[in-house]
């Protein structure tokens, strides 16, 4: 379900992609960092609402900064490999093509997704900065 839920979001990613760049674009790199992008977001969510119930106290220093870098870019070599490997991106963009019968809300799921994302993010903060 989850798989699906996460193949469904990159299907609109490059969809969303080769909208705005055309077809001759690298549109399968694009969407492997734009699921990077809105995981991230995510997990900085999760990490934000955890802090802000528990007031775990987040940890702060130059190793800490190393690793997030290095998750974000690991986060982006796994969706990469993910998506490319034998071409998996591009057998679910055909069948999705396939499912969805030609209609086209990328723009509205992509919107919802990576703006929705942003605003319960943002809303996590300001709750935070709120209760503090």
């Amino acid at each position: 379900m989850i798989r699906a839920v996460y193949e469904y979001i990159y299907f609109n990613l490059y969809q969303w992609s080769v909208k705005v760049n055309g077809d001759k674009y690298y549109n399968n790199y694009s969407a492997s960092l734009m699921m990077t992008l809105v995981m991230c977001i995510n997990l900085t969510t999760l990490i934000s609402i955890y802090h802000v119930l528990t007031d775990w106290p987040i940890p702060e220093g130059p190793r800490v900064k190393v690793a997030i870098v290095v998750v974000v870019i690991l986060m982006s070599l796994a969706n990469y490999k993910y998506f490319t490997y034998k071409d998996r991106g591009l057998r679910l963009v055909e069948n999705y093509k396939v499912i969805s019968g030609g209609r086209d809300r990328t723009g509205y799921i992509t919107g919802a997704l990576v703006f929705g994302s942003l605003a319960v993010l943002f809303l996590t903060w300001f709750i935070g900065m709120h209760f503090s």
